[in-house]
């Protein structure tokens, strides 16, 4: 049974070996392929940094437009609203000085007119002064003619 049994094992330390080389090899295929993908990944990375590169300037690209736009509204909209403040200012410059121009007119008036009115009261109380006086002569007067 010895003879079987050392037969057999060699047949299977054989088989074992068969196996084995099989398998080195795709060990050693397999091998390639990993060295392969190092490869592709190597190239990839590479890609990959170029594409970072790229998109880099292109945000500096982009940053730059856009910070000049943001520029060109922001000076647009702020000489917009130093236009409209100065079109309402004016506006409201002429409103004030038509308003002037009234007040000028009623202080005139009413300037005038108390003025007439002291010049009436001055002179309903000289007028009344010279009425007495004049009532008096009249009497004086028709005294004098009546006694005659």
């Amino acid at each position: 049974m010895d003879d079987e049994l050392r037969t057999f094992l060699g047949a299977m330390e054989g088989r074992l070996t068969g196996r084995i080389d099989v398998l080195a090899g795709h060990v050693d295929v397999l091998t390639g392929r990993v060295d392969a993908l190092a490869g592709n990944v190597d190239v990839l990375t590479g890609r990959v940094a170029k594409t970072e590169t790229i998109l880099a300037a292109l945000d500096e690209r982009i940053e730059a437009r856009i910070d000049k736009k943001l520029d060109e509204s922001f000076t647009r909209w702020s000489q917009f609203m130093l236009d409209e403040m100065s079109s309402r200012f004016g506006k409201m410059n002429n409103r004030y000085e038509s308003l002037d121009a009234r007040i000028k007119l009623h202080a005139g008036l009413l300037q005038s007119g108390a003025r007439s009115m002291a010049r009436y009261s001055s002179f309903s109380e000289n007028s009344e002064e010279r009425w007495i006086a004049m009532d008096q002569r009249v009497a004086e007067i028709e005294r004098k003619l009546n006694t005659k």
